[in-house]
């Protein structure tokens, strides 16, 4: 085990720089990912990545050929930043713009491939993905920072929600999406 790991919000001693299957916990990923905010927090209310992964999910084209189904496409959208429950997340424009960026990426990428196979789900983010991470990153520059985006737009309403609101919603989309053997007690209620 390397020096460079957290403990879990379940208990679990997650080593960042050697992950195996068994320390991933979508529990974790819903509870930091739950109160990990988009944009390094600069928005008009904290909008977590839990909630963005959780209304992209329900965008899923019909007719995707490159998830295998709709469901499976639900599902990877859902997880597709799970690595950050880990890691944290770094400004985008730090992430894709310097040399710290790409030496972060060669953590995060192999973290989040493993997500998808603890969770059934080929490696890699396929373009389906990336068409609705980009429309629901414009549908969240215009909600939550006044921009005026025309093209491209994710159909969604993005509202202020609690930290239990977004678990609650996150864990309950994971267990209708996921494999039967995955599925998660949620242990606690809300009342949405």
């Amino acid at each position: 085990m390397s020096k460079a790991r957290i403990q879990t919000i379940s208990g679990v001693m997650f080593d960042i720089l050697e992950p195996t299957l068994d320390m991933i916990n979508i529990e974790d990923i819903a509870h930091a990912g739950s109160q990990a905010n988009r944009f390094t927090g600069h928005c008009r209310f904290p909008y977590p990545v839990a909630q963005h992964e959780f209304l992209g999910s329900r965008l899923a084209p019909p007719d995707c050929c490159k998830c295998g189904s709709p469901r499976l496409h639900a599902l990877k959208f859902l997880i597709h930043d799970g690595s950050e429950s880990y890691t944290g997340d770094m400004n985008g424009q730090l992430k894709h713009f310097t040399p710290v960026g790409e030496e972060f990426m060669k953590v995060e990428n192999p973290l989040q491939n493993l997500i998808y196979e603890r969770y059934g789900l080929p490696p890699g983010k396929p373009m389906c993905i990336e068409i609705i991470d980009n429309e629901m990153l414009h549908a969240e520059k215009n909600q939550l920072k006044g921009w005026d985006i025309k093209v491209g737009v994710a159909p969604v309403l993005i509202q202020e929600r609690s930290f239990y609101h977004n678990k609650f919603t996150y864990l309950s989309r994971f267990n209708e999406l996921c494999r039967s053997e995955d599925r998660v007690e949620i242990s606690f209620r809300i009342n949405l």
